[in-house]
């Protein structure tokens, strides 16, 4: 369903029936990882600081060399919104395994 770059990758499909008995397939509810919580988050291999204007696909093309895991990023830093990396000028962020 999802490719193999994709956050919800590894998510179980579920099933739900609507009253008429009509079948919808969903994707299970991903968890975003937390600093500092009940799983930690893995060690990262390197850091990176944000450039000024540096939009969020070039900063993860930068670091790990695959825009569209920007989303590896975010779990690293315990970022929710993607777009709050790219606003963080200056700022030193852990980079994850690609």
């Amino acid at each position: 369903m999802f490719s193999k770059d994709s956050r919800y990758r590894a998510l179980p499909e579920l099933t739900w029936r609507d009253p008429q008995g009509r079948e919808v397939v969903y994707v299970g509810r991903r968890i975003v990882p937390r600093r500092g919580g009940p799983d930690p988050l893995p060690e990262a291999d390197d850091m990176a600081v944000v450039h000024s204007g540096e939009r969020l696909d070039n900063l993860t093309a930068r670091t790990l060399s695959r825009p569209q895991l920007f989303w590896k990023l975010c779990d690293a830093n315990g970022v929710i919104d993607p777009f709050s990396l790219s606003g963080a000028t200056g700022t030193p962020l852990d980079v994850p395994e690609a």
